[in-house]
């Protein structure tokens, strides 16, 4: 019966020994990579590193250049909307001067015409001041009508003169190439060229 289980004893020992060995010993012996194939591999992991740095870099690129054009359009826009408000304030002030001019035209009196050389004077540099600050006005002279540019306050009709401006009530301007206050026009309505155009 001893001897029996000393049997018992020495196999299941040996069963723990196997078992001791075959976790100490690699489940599948890989072959031993040769120093070139090391280096090749190497090689391969920097540069997909490197590629992925590559991507990231061009990426945050790419990012930064859409933040600086963002960042100068919305200043490039504030300025604009600064310099608007205060010389749209201006361009009644030159309205009025227009008007006043036009009247003193009416009056032939010697007094009347040394007052009309100053308001002249005075009127000239204020077109130059805001001319200087970049603004233009909208041509209207033998131009057709462009809702870009013009407002019509009406229509009248005119043969051979379809869609021309007749006549500007009120200047338009622009600042820089944009529209700052539309032209106030009178255009043409020619119905011989309506016609025409509807056959």
């Amino acid at each position: 019966m001893s001897e029996e289980k000393e049997e018992q004893k020495q196999n299941v020992d040996a069963q723990n020994e196997n078992v001791e060995n075959a976790a100490e010993t690699p489940a599948a012996e890989q072959p031993e990579l040769t120093p070139e194939e090391k280096m090749a591999a190497e090689i391969a992991e920097k540069d997909a590193k490197i590629e992925q740095q590559h991507n990231d870099y061009l990426l945050l690129y790419a990012d930064f250049e859409n933040y600086k054009k963002r960042s100068f359009k919305d200043k490039t826009d504030a300025i604009w909307a600064a310099k608007k408000g205060i010389l749209e304030d201006m361009l009644s002030v030159i309205d009025d001067f227009e008007r006043g001019l036009k009247e003193m035209e009416k009056v032939n009196d010697e007094s009347v015409n040394s007052l009309k050389e100053g308001v002249e004077n005075i009127y000239r540099k204020f077109a130059n001041f805001i001319s200087q600050k970049g603004v233009t006005v909208i041509e209207t002279k033998d131009q057709d009508f462009n809702t870009d540019f013009h407002e019509a306050v009406a229509i009248i009709p005119a043969p051979g003169m379809n869609n021309k401006i007749i006549d500007c009530t009120q200047k338009g301007y622009m600042l820089g190439d944009k529209v700052m206050r539309h032209a106030k026009v009178v255009v043409g309505q020619d119905a011989n060229a309506e016609n025409n155009e509807s056959k």
